[in-house]
């Protein structure tokens, strides 16, 4: 697993993709070698084997922090499905994924919720196109300096010119974006 990560660190996505390939996951494996299977599968897109893996998966021989660490896994595939279903123009199956992936709470929430808000702007659901960016435009402080330029593409990509203006607003107010990035 770790030299699939370290050919996956050097952009070497077909050797990673070889090396997972010939893994067959164990039951006896170790939590954390079974999550770092499962971490390699969604960064080499396997969401098949990803799915089939997950399956098999006991969670009630699980500690607290291991359920944690796994239901985080779970919501990054459903992130990644729904990039892809993005992808594909598939909004209204984007739009489903991205709403499961923002009940969970943890590292993938803002995502999932900029994928709402992409998703309902191209689905027609205003009201929750609206409810989504006054909640991420209300917590703008907590979002990343990347978070908060994707946020700015989605507004100008449906010509929503107040938010963007409050937005930009916000944005000439922090530290930690630079003019490169404004």
């Amino acid at each position: 697993i770790r030299l699939a990560k370290a050919w996956l660190e050097l952009e070497q996505k077909p050797r990673a993709l070889t090396i997972v390939q010939g893994l067959t996951p164990k039951r006896d494996w170790r939590v954390n070698r079974q999550l770092a299977y499962g971490n390699l599968l969604l960064s080499l897109e396997q969401m098949d084997e990803f799915s089939m893996w997950y399956t098999t998966l006991s969670l009630s021989e699980l500690a607290g922090d291991e359920q944690r660490k796994l239901a985080e896994l779970n919501t990054h595939y459903q992130i990644i499905k729904a990039e892809q279903a993005e992808r594909a123009n598939r909004y209204i199956l984007a739009y489903s994924l991205y709403h499961r992936a923002a009940q969970s709470l943890g590292p993938y929430q803002t995502e999932a919720n900029l994928g709402i808000l992409r998703s309902s702007a191209v689905i027609n659901e205003r009201d929750v196109y609206e409810r989504q960016a006054s909640s991420l435009l209300a917590n703008t402080a907590m979002l990343s300096p990347k978070e908060l330029m994707q946020l700015l593409a989605i507004f100008s990509n449906n010509q929503d010119h107040e938010s963007e203006r409050r937005l930009i607003s916000e944005l000439r107010q922090r530290d930690d974006i630079s003019a490169i990035q404004m």
